[in-house]
């Protein structure tokens, strides 16, 4: 290989690049002294595109210019940003800012390899691939995002067991399982990420506020003027930033511009409005579980990467239902990309188009689970909507006379998301019982051994009040101890409840010995 290898991670929120020089040094490509690049693009008056940073700051003055998330609209064919521009005119401009920036610190670029969603088909494939050139890069290898975070963490290939990759973006879920660089399987969900949870917020804070000033909400929900969309843009990036704040701290506000209201927004409630969304992905997790011919609980590791899979509720969830623990990467933006560039020593560059990886791995095209290319799951090319009353339908920016409304979803606040039918959740265990078992066990115990040595030092029988305090509390350690073992049974498999059940045991054989020696003292 000659030149520096680059790989790229475009993701819907975010991009992330990395180089390998020819001497195997491996760097990480920075952005104005950041490994993230936001995938938002501007288009100037003139024609030009701007992208990350620059393209935010310019959006405030003209957001009906302004694409956050390029990556979503692949099937558009076009975006209105002021003047039609053709979608892969955005992509190659976000390649060509990271190529740049990659030529400035390690040289000519020799090789590149794009990671893409394992549910893209050959068409939206030969989207990256044309961007690609546009951008002046060299003919890509494609990847699969969590093909390619697997080769990251397997490049040994000596562990015997097998790696679940759960990759939660911020427009997309994929889940792959790998065994020895082979993939056993592939799920996705193309309609659920970090923004769907972001628009099941608004949703939230819409059923909740609107009635407060049913005009103001209105121009956050749909706004008509360059001032109203900038108050929407002002919302959602607080609603972003508090849901990120929410993964470190239990309490936090978003303010709601128009309303001049502070929300409160506390992690119970974001995990309660975000719980229906993290559910599917648990469940596209065990059908890729059983379509590789695992059991629950799994003989293998689980790896989460992805922005969104850095909050809380789901690894709870996946331990939860996996019954195994997930490891989370120290900075899951960057697995992708790091994962690509590994890749690129073993793989042979593809020609443009060629077909994916994953597509070879699994049998399937297009989308992961649907057998329909190119295709979100609707049943409707082009489309990113889900069709689930349980999820908040996302849509491209709006179009208008003056261009798009520049949000990153054009969502409409509904109610939150009811109750998902299918979700059994399983119950917790009662702690409550169980410690009380255990302090009633402690009591019973130790008060039979009083009674014991009373009995017979005096060589008396105990009073009957004193029998009755005996039996009431080895009564009560025996129930109580024995709904413990019963509620935390399933999950902790007698572990802990062997105590309890053991000093309840004692005590009621105490207390019968007692009993006896008390009612018959000679």
């Amino acid at each position: 290989m000659t030149g520096t290898a680059l790989a790229i991670d475009f993701g819907t929120s975010n991009t992330v690049g990395a180089t390998r020089r020819p001497d195997g040094r491996t760097e990480q490509v920075l952005f104005d002294g950041s490994p993230v690049l936001a995938s938002a693009v501007f288009a100037q008056h003139d024609g030009t595109l701007l992208v990350g940073r620059d393209a935010w700051h310019a959006a405030r003055l003209a957001p009906e210019r302004f694409e956050p998330h390029p990556k979503l609209r692949v099937d558009d064919g076009t975006v209105l940003l002021g003047t039609e521009l053709a979608v892969p005119d955005l992509f190659a401009a976000v390649l060509q800012r990271v190529a740049t920036e990659a030529r400035r610190s390690a040289g000519e670029i020799g090789s590149v390899a794009l990671t893409h969603p394992a549910g893209w088909g050959t068409r939206r494939r030969q989207v990256l691939v044309r961007a690609a050139e546009l951008a002046g890069l060299p003919t890509p290898v494609l990847l699969p995002e969590p093909v390619a975070a697997a080769r990251l963490h397997r490049t040994g290939g000596t562990e015997a067991l097998p790696l679940i990759v759960y990759d939660l973006g911020g427009g997309t879920l994929d889940v792959s399982v790998l065994d020895q660089g082979r993939v056993l399987a592939t799920e996705g969900l193309p309609d659920t990420g970090g923004l769907d949870i972001d628009a099941a917020l608004l949703a939230y804070l819409a059923a909740t506020y609107r009635e407060r000033d049913a005009v103001a909400w209105q121009r956050l929900d749909q706004p008509a003027s360059a001032e109203d969309r900038r108050y929407r843009r002002q919302l959602l990036d607080d609603l972003r930033t508090a849901k990120e704040l929410l993964s470190r701290s239990t309490q936090t506000f978003v303010h709601l511009p128009l309303l001049e209201l502070d929300a409160p927004l506390g992690r119970e409630q974001l995990e309660a409005i975000a719980r229906p969304l993290v559910d599917r992905t648990v469940r596209a997790t065990r059908a890729a579980l059983a379509a590789a011919g695992l059991d629950v609980p799994p003989r293998a590791e689980l790896r989460l990467i992805g922005g969104a899979s850095r909050m809380p509720l789901v690894a709870s969830s996946l331990h939860r239902a996996l019954r195994i623990p997930p490891t989370v990467t120290e900075q899951p933006e960057l697995a992708v990309a790091h994962g690509a560039l590994a890749s690129l020593a073993s793989t042979v560059t593809a020609a443009p188009g060629a077909r994916s990886p994953a597509a070879a791995g699994t049998g399937r095209r297009g989308t992961a689970g649907t057998g329909r290319p190119d295709t979100a799951g609707t049943g409707r090319p082009g489309t990113a909507g889900t069709g689930r009353p349980d999820v908040a339908r996302r849509t491209g920016p709006a179009r208008t006379p003056g261009g798009n409304s520049g949000a990153p979803r054009t969502v409409r606040p509904t109610p939150p998301p009811p109750a998902d039918p299918e979700r059994k959740p399983r119950p917790e265990p009662a702690w409550t019982p169980f410690w009380a078992g255990m302090v009633f066990a402690v009591l019973g115990v130790t008060v039979t051994v009083i009674g014991e040595v009373v009995s017979y030092r005096q060589a008396e029988p105990i009073p009957p009040g004193g029998l009755g305090v005996l039996s009431t509390m080895a009564s009560a350690a025996v129930a109580l101890g024995t709904l413990g073992i019963l509620q935390v049974l399933p999950r902790y498999r007698l572990r802990m409840p062997a105590v309890p059940a053991l000093l309840a045991g004692v005590g009621w054989f105490g207390v019968t010995i007692t009993t006896l020696s008390a009612l018959n003292p000679g």
